[in-house]
């Protein structure tokens, strides 16, 4: 009887501390969802020039930047984008998880040249994955349909601005 009694005092115990850690380590558990919290930004942006269009792109350069991406957030505006940058090249692959949008996807390689085009990925592609035909260090995200109105194609070469920290960039002022 009296081991009974000390192992169900350890249970309810160990069960208290993983309570109190939770509560204390993990409050999104207990508070506000994920999705009431603002969507992050880098604020830092770039600049993509295409023949006479140019677009406003919001740079994502950090590993939670970059898993965020665009999903959770409006549309985009008319000539604006995404560009996620990476240190080294890869594969990397995209999916449409929790995306309220269609979109193009270019990767481009070390030298902005484009190395892969997927057009008009739906959301509803999620959970496939789409990945480049060869490493990319460089991937940038525009609505739906825009590869195809500029006529953007494997091979050609982006002319891309360093990213700046700043949200006032217009292409106006280029």
């Amino acid at each position: 009887m009296k081991k009974r009694y000390i192992s169900s005092l350890i249970a309810f115990i160990i069960l208290a501390l993983v309570a109190v850690a939770l509560w204390f380590f993990a409050p999104t558990l207990f508070g506000p969802g994920q999705q009431d919290e603002p969507i992050a930004s880098s604020g830092k942006y770039a600049v993509w020039e295409y023949g006479e269009t140019c677009f406003v792109l919001e740079v994502a350069d950090t590993l939670s930047l970059r898993r965020q991406g665009l999903s959770g957030s409006d549309p985009l505006m008319k000539n604006t984008g995404m560009l996620f940058l990476y240190d080294l090249p890869g594969e990397y692959g995209f999916w449409m998880k929790d995306m309220n949008f269609a979109i193009d996807i270019i990767w481009l390689d070390r030298d902005d040249q484009v190395v892969t085009i997927e057009s008009r990925v739906s959301p509803n592609s999620y959970p496939h994955v789409f990945y480049p035909d060869r490493n990319a260090r460089k991937v940038i995200e525009v609505s739906a349909g825009v590869t195809d109105q500029l006529g953007v194609k494997e091979g050609d070469q982006l002319r891309l601005s360093a990213p700046t920290s700043t949200s006032a960039i217009d292409c106006a002022v280029l």
